[in-house]
């Protein structure tokens, strides 16, 4: 009895060790096969990381820092991996030496300048409110009709033939023809691609030019004011965006700059006088293409056809005030897209541009108001309206060397 009894706890011993041991066997292949699963997860995040990290490079920077960035060797994914930033890993490991060297196109600068572009463009309506309200109320839809018909128009004959006569290709040194085409680029046939090495793409400076040009014929129109029919009008602006104003800005904007800061090619205003004096003219922003090309069509213009409809009674009071301030208030809204934008870049000259706009339209608006407090005894919605716009067109010329020197660095 004694030894049965022996016998079944050897045997109940041997199967408990067999039974741990077996669990123990089984336990260890579960941790391999987990082992294996956990090394698997791990290096299918690191593709799934490594694929992020190649579409934003490819959506931040285009399909050029991409490729830089796929030829990332194992060291440097791991570095960015477990820093957890892989934009910015990407930025300090390979992206950020090219950006400096323009080789890839920065999507945050091209940005800003399309919503530069698009902020120009709202100025024109904003004109067309600003004239419509200072003219009598029978003349109104005539007066604003002229900004919106330069919108249509302008825009037209920019795409047909004005970029390329205002910024024909040129070689650096040259000092521009004064009215110069290029052929290559008829209908922007020529700057549908954007070249390696270009901080943004052509179309984008493109559109940006072009409300430049369209606000420009649309200033002429307020020297017209119950002078000329529509039609009339359409033709003028037509034959002066031609013949004036592309040739002109190619004078003024056509340029390129070297390390030194001098103009490396340009116009006869830019290059070709800094070949003779020693110095080119700065316009940051287009105080001479605009603002002065303008102005003076504006004058010969009025010369030409003489006093409007009913001058003999006398001067008349604005038939809608409200119109001028909403006009004026989106002119102000607007000119931070031309001035700051005209940097062409989201940096410190474009900072230093949007705070001179700022300040030199509050500046003359206040300076007005008081002026007007003085000599009337209380101001007035026109004057202080009159006095903002004043300011932004001051600043123009009046900022440029302060932009240029003041920020180097856009």
């Amino acid at each position: 009895m004694g030894g049965y009894r022996a016998s079944q706890r050897l045997l109940g011993v041997f199967l408990y060790f067999a039974t741990s041991c077996h669990r123990a066997m089984r336990m260890r292949g579960a941790s391999r096969a987990a082992l294996a699963w956990a090394g698997e997860r791990a290096r299918r995040r690191r593709g799934v990381q490594r694929f992020q990290l190649l579409h934003r490079a490819d959506v931040r920077h285009g399909p050029d820092c991409r490729a830089r960035v796929d030829g990332l060797g194992a060291d440097q994914f791991t570095r960015a991996r477990q820093n957890g930033n892989i934009v910015e890993t990407l930025a300090r490991e390979r992206a950020q030496v090219e950006l400096e060297k323009g080789a890839c196109v920065e999507s945050g600068n091209v940005a800003w300048v399309l919503v530069s572009a698009a902020l120009v463009l709202f100025m024109t309506p904003g004109l067309a409110f600003f004239y419509g309200g200072l003219v009598k109320a029978k003349s109104v839809i005539s007066m604003m009709m002229m900004s919106f018909g330069a919108m249509g128009l302008i825009g037209v004959l920019w795409v047909l033939y004005g970029y390329a006569i205002a910024f024909p290709a040129t070689d650096a040194g040259v000092t521009n023809v004064p009215w110069a085409i290029d052929f290559n680029e008829l209908g922007l046939s020529g700057v549908l691609e954007t070249p390696e090495g270009a901080a943004y793409p052509p179309l984008a400076f493109v559109a940006f030019q072009a409300t430049f040009a369209i606000i420009t014929v649309a200033l002429v129109s307020g020297a017209i004011a119950d002078r000329a029919k529509f039609g009339s009008w359409m033709v003028f602006a037509f034959l002066w965006s031609t013949i004036v104003y592309f040739p002109v800005a190619s004078w003024v904007f056509n340029f390129g700059l070297a390390e030194d800061g001098s103009f490396s090619y340009g116009g006869w205003i830019t290059k070709g006088m800094q070949d003779v004096f020693g110095v080119g003219a700065i316009d940051f922003a287009g105080g001479t293409a605009v603002h002065i090309n303008a102005g003076a069509a504006a004058l010969a213009l009025a010369l030409v056809l003489g006093k409007r409809v009913g001058f003999q009674k006398g001067a008349h009071a604005p038939h809608n005030p409200p119109f001028v301030l909403l006009g004026a208030g989106l002119l102000w809204f607007g000119w931070f897209g031309f001035n700051a934008g005209s940097a062409l870049a989201s940096g410190s000259r474009a900072g230093m541009a949007f705070a001179v706009t700022h300040i030199g339209a509050a500046s003359a608006a206040v300076a007005w108001m008081l002026a007007e407090w003085v000599a009337k005894g209380k101001p007035s919605l026109l004057g202080i309206a009159s006095g903002a716009i004043a300011g932004l067109v001051f600043n123009y010329t009046a900022s440029s060397r302060l932009v240029f020197r003041a920020a180097p660095k856009g």
